[in-house]
């Protein structure tokens, strides 16, 4: 029989308090008296920046809850979450979503105004209106430099979304002429338009250069339809065979490679080596370009001759060769 020792005794009745509070926690204290503490445990970067943002007077599930989902939903991915923990079991880095409406509950008289600072013009409720989300520009507001994928307010991020919804891309109407132009700190356009333009002006988003460069200025430089159409994947390939030096203008080999993960384009010898190297990449990287169609047109539709019928019509015993 086994000897029941003070120190197994420490253990499993500290095991069982544990659990205990785990469940007191997530089954009895209600969702906004959630002590930040209990999730520094696993968000302690995110916990420190968060105690020192205009934020840390509000606790975390004021922001990282939903009135979409029930109380017990979420206290059940709480509980799930402790379990992760415990048991290491959770993707890093860790991301957490936080909803609009959670924002309008503080901020839902600035949202209704049209805001001017340092030269710019925002609509935060056209903006909301038309689809976006706080967290596209504002993420970091509580989380800082600990916050996973951080987001700013750029000038790239605005012509996007006023390209997709047909609004006006005019400077005016965003910058104010009496404030003179600001630009921004932070955003792509530093890059693409700063010392080093001739060799990174590429870096950014291309939809956002036709607003305000025409077209036509690209193909001084570029042999190519840029920025590139939507429908570029289906055809690229044609562009790059017939003039291949014209897209290794702006892109690596690698470029290539790290997508279709063979030579491309093929060489003239592809067509006896293609079952291995088929069998080598995959048959869902051929399928990236290929349909199934155009390996069932030789593989199927063309019957190879049995041995049998190669005796018969060639004289030859291909079996014992």
């Amino acid at each position: 029989m086994r000897k029941i020792t003070l120190k197994k005794i420490l253990i499993s009745t500290a095991i069982f308090l544990g659990i205990v509070s785990v469940v007191f926690f997530v089954l009895i204290v209600p969702l906004p008296y959630y002590p930040a503490v209990s999730c520094s445990i696993c968000h302690s970067q995110e916990a420190s920046a968060w105690a020192k943002s205009p934020h840390k007077k509000y606790n975390c599930a004021s922001c990282h809850t939903s009135s979409e989902e029930s109380p017990f939903t979420t206290r059940a991915k709480f509980n799930a979450w402790v379990v992760s923990y415990v048991f290491n079991s959770y993707d890093r880095p860790i991301k957490a979503r936080v909803e609009n409406e959670a924002c309008e509950g503080c901020h839902s008289a600035d949202i209704k105004k049209t805001i001017t600072r340092n030269g710019i013009t925002v609509s935060h409720k056209g903006i909301l209106q038309n689809g976006g989300r706080c967290t596209d520009c504002h993420n970091t507001v509580a989380h800082g430099k600990a916050t996973t994928n951080p987001t700013h307010p750029s000038m790239g991020s605005c012509i996007v979304c006023h390209k997709k919804n047909g609004l006006s891309e005019d400077c005016d109407t965003c910058h104010s002429k009496t404030k003179g132009r600001f630009v921004a700190e932070k955003g792509a356009w530093q890059i693409t338009h700063g010392k080093n333009w001739k060799t990174l002006h590429g870096a950014g988003d291309l939809r956002t250069c036709t607003s305000c460069h025409s077209g036509n200025l690209c193909r001084k430089c570029h042999d190519s339809t840029l920025p590139h159409p939507d429908d570029w994947l289906l055809y690229h390939g044609d562009e790059a065979k017939s003039d291949r030096k014209a897209c290794l203008g702006c892109h690596a080999e690698s470029f290539c490679t790290n997508c279709h993960q063979t030579k491309m384009p093929h060489p003239d010898n592809f067509l006896p080596l293609h079952p291995k190297e088929a069998k080598r990449i995959g048959k869902d990287k051929c399928l990236n370009c290929h349909k199934t169609e155009d390996c069932d047109s030789c593989h199927i539709k063309h019957i190879h001759p049995s041995p049998a019928t190669i005796k018969k019509v060639l004289g030859i015993d291909v079996m014992k060769r």
